[in-house]
């Protein structure tokens, strides 16, 4: 999609662009049930630019890549938490789900050496490869990923739950060897979450 192209599609499907239509429509009716006549059109002009400042801001999500590793813990829950709450209920739901997986998972990994890979690779998922695939959707207009369809005619919301139903089967098979004490598979798994979402981006196809 072309940055141009890109740019007037979010203004058009933005949350200010959309309350301030629908005031200067309702502008537009005033007008022809006869309620505003003179400088209607200025009225209208002026209804929609209240709704384009009234409009609630977008929301600026990210994580301070500064932190230390306990406090980057704490932010990832607190993001997460966030993001839970500016997602619609279906992918709220799929987020959710991965969280309380990851979370039982990271609990799981005190027989590993601090330094072993497998835990860096899980901690990096946590505090990095997972915000990484929200925060490009959530820095969307709602109405854009609700409704634009984009690669497979499917829309922003839809490609992120299949990436996170992707991310829970992972999660949940890796889960499913730490139990079994299957500490080989925990490390290649480890390795799977580390290599497929250290992606940033580049699943979101803009």
């Amino acid at each position: 999609m072309k940055r141009r192209t890109r740019s007037w599609l979010f203004y058009l499907y933005s949350t200010a662009n959309i309350l301030g239509s629908t005031l200067a429509l309702a502008g537009v009716g005033l007008f022809f049930l006869g309620l505003i006549d003179d400088y209607w059109y200025l009225i209208v002009l002026g209804l929609y630019a209240v709704g384009y400042r009234l409009a609630p801001k977008q929301v600026d999500m990210h994580l301070d890549s500064q932190l230390l590793k306990e406090d980057e813990m704490k932010a990832a829950e607190q993001f997460i938490d966030h993001a839970i709450m500016h997602l619609s209920a279906p992918a709220a739901d799929a987020l959710s789900r991965v969280w309380l997986v990851l979370s039982d998972l990271l609990k799981r990994l005190d027989r590993f050496d601090p330094h072993d890979k497998v835990v860096h690779d899980i901690h990096q998922t946590a505090t990095h490869h997972l915000p990484d695939l929200l925060i490009p959707y959530l820095e969307l207009p709602p109405a854009f990923a609700r409704f634009h369809p984009l690669k497979d005619n499917k829309t922003a919301r839809e490609l992120l739950i299949e990436q996170l139903n992707k991310l829970e089967s992972t999660l949940n098979q890796t889960l499913h060897d730490a139990l079994n004490q299957d500490i080989e598979k925990i490390r290649i798994q480890g390795a799977f979450l580390d290599q497929t979402f250290a992606q940033g981006k580049d699943w979101l196809p803009l």
